[in-house]
């Protein structure tokens, strides 16, 4: 991909997210002004939203992965709980 710029990947990336956001909201009837679509990793992004939006209980979805990888990986749960001021439900695939 010669001439193409990190930025220009970025946003490529950005409006890729963006579009298939929109479908899932359209599916689902979800009221677009309570739809956010940030850009970053979860630990920075999630405590800066949950003070904005004054969140009570932040529900996030699970990976499952070996306990080796969770060594080396981490959970992004684990991550933030000290980073945030409210309750985390975590929800782990069937």
């Amino acid at each position: 991909m010669t001439g193409v710029s990190a930025d220009e990947i970025v946003e490529a990336e950005r409006r890729r997210v963006a579009e298939a956001l929109r479908q899932v909201v359209g599916q689902h009837a979800l009221p677009v002004e309570r739809i956010d679509l940030e850009q970053g990793s979860a630990v920075d992004v999630l405590p800066r939203v949950v003070e904005r939006l004054g969140t009570d209980v932040l529900v996030m979805g699970a990976v499952s992965r070996s306990r080796l990888q969770e060594l080396f990986v981490g959970s992004t749960a684990e991550r933030i709980l000290d980073r945030i001021g409210c309750d985390v439900l975590v929800v782990k695939p069937g």
